[in-house]
């Protein structure tokens, strides 16, 4: 049996950091430019942000950020709908091969997944603007619920 598991977390300090948490990087004794370290940290902020962003969680009251998601969200929705279409309606001439197929649905599967990013911006824009206007619970409210 490992002897730290039986100390408490006051008596561990940053020895219960784990790679890629924030703070692992800058823990005592480390300047923090240690590029593994730093993209782990990275790593992990950016799936939180994707997750929170399809859980529809990103919550936030500051402008500029807000329009920052709306111009985003509907710049990639309006922009991937467009190209949804156009390679939809082009009339498609010509011998068709294995290669063909599946270059298109590599194509089609690449714009989707944008598409999908710009609605999940949208969605949460209009969730964080129903909830600064007062008709929906912010993640707090759900909190204190429990």
């Amino acid at each position: 049996m490992p002897q730290n598991k039986l100390k408490t977390d006051e008596q561990l300090g940053d020895d219960n950091l784990l790679p890629g948490f924030p703070g692992y990087r800058t823990r005592q004794g480390r300047s923090g430019l240690d590029p593994l370290d730093t993209n782990r940290e990275v790593a992990f902020m950016e799936g939180i942000f994707l997750r929170n962003l399809f859980a529809f969680r990103l919550r936030t009251r500051n402008p500029f950020h807000l329009v920052l998601m709306v111009i985003f969200g509907a710049a990639t929705t309006v922009f991937m709908s467009f190209f949804f279409y156009a390679l939809l309606s082009s009339p498609l001439n010509g011998e068709r091969n294995l290669a063909f197929y599946l270059t298109i649905s590599f194509i089609f599967l690449y714009l989707g997944f944008f598409l999908l990013i710009g609605l999940a911006l949208l969605v949460n824009f209009m969730i964080n603007i129903a909830v600064i206007l007062g008709f929906g619970e912010s993640r707090q409210e759900l909190k204190n619920k429990k």
